[in-house]
């Protein structure tokens, strides 16, 4: 299909920005409308994508497209939907990169400014950017969004050949900053005149991103250490911990060495139980539920039935959420689960800290020593 740019004056008004948007080389696609206030929980669709996880004629997820004529298609048999615009590469970076993924992406990504909901949660991320922007720096005029609720959408360049991860920004030492969320490679956010939200100056241009900013969201690449606070803080942390205490004694000897580049130096054994604690030492047994019983699952699937203390002693790490039995009965239900690997476990131990894969790595050639 072919980009025309052309509008008439009976479009819709969201259809008009979609097809701005499209024009721009932006992604966009059709997302659910706000749900009526009795509508339950479970039934809510508000902001999910009409088409998700199926690709139809534009082949990427969601449907997001930046083709004009299709766009105009889509907006038209979903007259009342809201429009979304996706984050990550665009699709030359992509090509350019190790990133093949069906998510078209806009070559931006977002930090997602929340402010507390009446009956809702009750996280404000104005005062949370206030004071990393204080320690870190200042962040450039960019082109910004704000809602009726006065949360911004703070549009950045996604730099060329890094990923943004989408999830909620952590900050210099390592701590979550719950209500700034990063819209990145993979995700998405509803755009105006969506909900009532407007661009504040749509005349601005989109900003690059500050290198301070850059090294809180962006992938690292694989091998690389990173040399945070956090990571010397866990690694003091496990010393101290009792579980593997003959193995501990290699963090101190040892600490400060980094993965080996050659080849040849890669362990040839492994040590499944050790691998499953090392990687729950930095996931937060605080997280949500979802994520909770995926980490679940992981630990069946890797440690089967003996793995329930591993599951039950990390549970009991959120007292707060920890409720007698609970872990019992969906011990039960983990085992049923098959589409989730113990590979699950070390995926989400990587998105908190890669370093647990150091502390594995150093207490691993202790024990293979012994």
């Amino acid at each position: 299909m072919t980009n025309h740019t052309t509008v008439t004056s009976t479009e819709l008004p969201i259809l008009c920005e979609a097809l701005r948007y499209a024009a721009l080389g932006w992604p966009v696609f059709p997302v659910h409308p706000d749900d009526s206030p009795d509508t339950p929980k479970h039934l809510r669709k508000s902001k999910r994508p009409i088409h998700s996880y199926s690709f139809h004629r534009s082949g990427t997820r969601w449907a997001a497209s930046a083709d004009v004529d299709f766009v105009r298609l889509m907006f038209k048999r979903d007259r009342h939907a809201l429009v979304a615009i996706t984050g990550g590469l665009d699709a030359r970076d992509r090509r350019a990169t190790w990133m093949t993924e069906p998510v078209l992406g806009s070559g931006l990504f977002f930090l997602d400014i929340d402010v507390a909901k009446p009956g809702g949660h009750s996280h404000e991320g104005a005062p949370l950017l206030a004071a990393l922007t204080a320690r870190l720096g200042a962040l450039p005029n960019t082109l910004t969004s704000i809602g009726l609720d006065g949360g911004r959408h703070l549009v950045f360049r996604n730099p060329v050949g890094r990923k943004v991860v989408s999830r909620v920004l952590v900050d210099e030492k390592g701590c979550k900053l719950h209500g700034i969320d990063v819209k990145g490679e993979g995700g998405y956010v509803v755009a105006p005149p969506s909900r009532g939200r407007r661009w504040i100056d749509w005349g601005t241009p989109v900003a690059d991103a500050p290198d301070w900013l850059l090294s809180l969201v962006c992938e690292q690449p694989r091998g690389v250490i990173e040399s945070r606070t956090k990571r010397l803080a866990a690694g003091r942390s496990l010393v101290t911990t009792t579980g593997f205490p003959g193995r501990l004694l290699t963090l101190v000897k040892d600490a400060g060495r980094e993965p080996s580049v050659d080849a040849s130096d890669a362990w040839q054994t492994g040590d499944m139980e050790l691998k499953v604690w090392c990687a729950l030492r930095v996931i937060p047994a605080d997280c949500d539920y979802l994520t909770w019983f995926r980490v679940g699952c992981a630990i069946y699937a890797a440690l089967g039935e003996p793995g329930f203390t591993r599951f039950d002693d990390w549970s009991r790490e959120a007292p707060a959420k920890y409720r007698d039995g609970s872990t019992t009965e969906k011990w039960r239900e983990c085992g049923t689960v098959r589409a989730i690997n113990p590979r699950t476990l070390f995926y989400l131990a990587d998105r908190c800290d890669r370093s647990w894969r150091l502390v594995y790595r150093t207490m691993l050639a202790r024990e293979v020593a012994r």
